[in-house]
C-alpha cells in the first residue's frame, strides 16, 4: 500500500466517524436545562402572566428555584413529585394573591394540556408511552 492510499483510507475513516458522530448528536436532541434555567423560565412566564409585582418576583424565583432543584433529585418518583407539586403550590399561595393563585392553577392547569404529546416519543407511530 502506497502513502497516498494510506491518506485517502484514513481520510475515509475519519469522514465516516465524522458522519457517525454527527448522526448520533443529533439523534440525543437537546439536554435538560438546568434548575436554575427551568426556574428561570418558570418565573419569568408566572410574572408575565400573572402581573406579579417585584416582591412577589423575587419570592417566586426562590420557590421555583428550590423546587426545580428538587425536581432533578427525583426524577422517575412521580408520586413524591405530585407531593412536591402540591407543597410548591401551597407556597406559592402564600405570596401570590387569590386571584393570582386561582389565574395560576388556570393557566398551568393549559399549560400541561398543550405539553402533552410533546415531550419524549412525541410523533413516533406507533409507539406508546406506558
Amino acid at each position: 500500500m502506497t502513502t497516498n492510499q494510506w491518506k485517502q483510507g484514513l481520510l475515509a475513516l475519519v469522514l465516516i466517524f465524522a458522519a457517525m458522530t454527527a448522526t448520533m448528536a443529533q439523534g440525543q436532541g437537546r439536554q435538560m436545562p438546568s434548575p436554575e434555567q427551568r426556574a428561570a423560565k418558570s418565573t419569568e412566564w408566572m410574572t408575565s402572566e400573572l402581573s406579579l409585582d417585584e416582591g412577589q418576583a423575587e419570592q417566586v424565583q426562590a420557590i421555583n428555584l428550590k423546587y426545580a432543584e428538587k425536581v432533578q433529585a427525583l426524577r422517575g418518583d412521580h408520586e413524591a413529585m405530585q407531593q412536591m407539586k402540591e407543597q410548591k403550590n401551597a407556597e406559592l399561595k402564600g405570596v401570590l394573591t387569590e386571584n393570582q393563585y386561582t389565574l395560576y392553577l388556570e393557566k398551568a392547569k393549559e399549560r400541561g394540556r398543550k405539553g402533552k404529546g410533546q415531550g419524549r416519543g412525541a410523533g413516533r407511530k406507533g409507539r406508546s408511552r406506558n
